[in-house]
């Protein structure tokens, strides 16, 4: 999870995991509800122990479910990442999954990545601390300079809360 997290990061995506970005005394339920509801697009992390474990953890798949389907139909929000072998829970199914364990798996989540930015006027690329300075990826170089980074939400239900 935390090598997802620092790619993406270091890809200049805006990324929220809440092992990261939780701060002592946060109430947690609320901050990860508000991630997601404020994320551009949420990656549903899926591993054999995630997809049988109780609790918030099916609360959390829930809220973005809900999230998603605020959205247009066609419209990329919810990915499902299995980190490994490991169903695709049936609430879930209707999404097309990525295997980042697979060779292309990164590539291909970055690929639905680049699209959901270019759709919600997003860019991905690396941001200067200056927030006043952009770099923008060729493929998004014809944007107006109005662009921002990417939100994205990593829905971690294999974290014990």
């Amino acid at each position: 999870m935390q090598k997802l997290y620092q790619s993406l990061v270091n890809g200049g995506i805006d990324a929220w995991l809440d092992q990261e970005k939780l701060v002592p005394g946060q109430n947690w339920q609320k901050e990860i509800q508000r991630a997601v509801r404020n994320s551009d697009i949420v990656i549903v992390c899926l591993s054999a122990e995630s997809i049988t474990k109780e609790g918030f953890v099916q609360k959390e798949i829930r809220i973005a479910l809900d999230s998603a389907e605020e959205k247009p139909d066609g419209t990329i929000f919810i990915i499902p990442a299995r980190l490994e072998v490991c169903d695709v829970p049936e609430s879930m199914n209707k999404f097309q999954w990525v295997d980042l364990f697979s060779d292309n798996g990164y590539e291909q989540l970055m690929n639905a990545l680049k699209i959901r930015a270019e759709h919600v006027g997003a860019t991905i690329g690396f941001f200067a601390k200056d927030k006043n300075v952009t770099f923008k990826p060729k493929i998004l170089k014809n944007r107006p300079d109005s662009l921002r980074p990417l939100d994205l939400t990593i829905d971690n239900p294999t974290l014990d809360s």
